[in-house]
Order: C-alpha cells, then structure tokens, then sequence
C-alpha cells in the first residue's frame, strides 16, 4: 500500500466514525474541517458513505458487499462473509480496491486456494510470507497489484480471514 494509499486509508476510517456521530446515521452530508486546513464531505446511507478531500475520494461499503468495480476476475468464495470493504484512489488517478472477508474453512485449504489463484492469474510474484498462522502474497502485472494476506483465527482452525488489495494504476 502506497503511504499516500494509507494516510488516506486511516482518514477514511477515523472521519466515517466522526461521520456517523456527526450525522446520526440520517443519510445527510457532513463537512468535517480536516487538521492540514481543508475540509472532508462525508455523504451517504448506510450502506454506502463517500469521504471527498483535496486528496482524493474514499467510498466505504457495508458489511457483505464489494466496493463498485471490484475486479470480477479476483475470487471471493460464496460462503465468504464480506466483513469490510473500501474503494479509494490510487496513485497517478488509480484505483485501490480492499476487501476484508471471514470464510469457515481451514486456514490450510484457504492459503491453498488463494496461492493456486495467485499463480495461474499471471501476477508476478514480489513478495511472500508464510508461517504457521499468516500467509501473505503479492505481485503485479501490466499496471495491476495484488495482495492478498490470510490469517488463522488462533481460537479454531475453522475459521480464516483474508484481506486483498488491488491496485488499478492509470
């Protein structure tokens, strides 16, 4: 994630909390003056809140949906539980795509699906981590980055969580 990806990220999360006080979950559109001087718009429902800055644009989705756009050819499992999911803009006009997501199945299956995934997508590999309870993967490809990291919930190896991270450069 670029540090202009992240800063934005950490705004979006703390100015939707400020939102939600703000507006009492009434749909209405809330400006918010931001600590560089500017000012963030937060509008929306409850399903759907977008944060316009001088910066650029986040849009928060609600909990089991994927943010508009969301690459088809990226696999979410049906019985996957969308727990989190944010569209942002990337670098240069980009688009960064996160999703968080629960899925009761065996950490071991999981990274096994998300690997196999990685390698036939044609995504060159940049970086890899593995242990017994984290398995992160990252690569790109003709303008695209992915990452996908997967965590064993430590209480029951029937549950996994999976986080991706796509990146559309322009």
């Amino acid at each position: 994630m670029t540090k202009r990806t992240h800063r934005t990220f950490t705004l979006a999360l703390v100015l939707a909390g400020a939102a939600v006080l703000a507006a009492g979950c009434t749909g209405d559109s809330v400006t918010i003056p931001t600590p560089d001087g500017g000012k963030a718009v937060i509008s929306g429902d409850k399903e759907v809140s977008t944060i316009t800055t001088d910066q650029g644009k986040v849009t928060l989705s609600g909990e089991n949906q994927l943010p508009e756009g969301f690459p088809k050819d990226i696999p979410i499992p049906g019985k996957a539980a969308i727990q989190a999911s944010m569209k942002s803009e990337g670098k240069e006009g980009g688009e960064v795509y996160t999703v968080a997501y629960e899925i009761e199945q065996p950490f071991e299956e999981t990274k096994s699906g998300v690997e196999s995934f990685f390698k036939s997508s044609g995504y060159t590999e940049s970086t890899r981590l593995t242990d017994e309870a984290i398995f992160l993967i990252a690569g790109k490809k003709e303008g695209l980055s992915l990452h996908f990291t997967v965590s064993k919930d430590m209480e029951s190896d029937r549950t996994t969580n999976v986080t991706i991270v796509h990146e559309v450069n322009k």
